[in-house]
């Protein structure tokens, strides 16, 4: 048996020094969640290649996001099976 979720738009940045001081490194990914908490357990691989950042950012989105030239829905529908949890 399933049923249907709605899941927010969650961006993860992650920010570390250069080797120059002047300059700051950023990587950023995003995932589709149901709450913030599930949004950590959904991107918890990228958050452990980031461990060592200085600064970690999980920001909800609900009303989308645009990325250069990629508009990223705020909501999407997903369809959860029983016994699933979602990762």
């Amino acid at each position: 048996m399933s049923h249907e979720e709605e899941w927010t738009l969650y961006m993860l940045t992650a920010t570390m020094p250069a080797v120059s001081r002047s300059l700051v490194y950023t990587a950023c990914t995003h995932v589709y969640a149901r709450d913030e908490v599930h949004a950590q357990l959904r991107a918890a691989a990228w958050i452990a290649l980031h461990r060592g950042c200085s600064h970690l950012e999980i920001t909800a989105c609900p009303a989308g996001f645009t990325l250069h030239t990629r508009s990223l829905p705020g909501k999407i529908t997903v369809q959860v099976r029983e016994g699933c949890n979602g990762q």
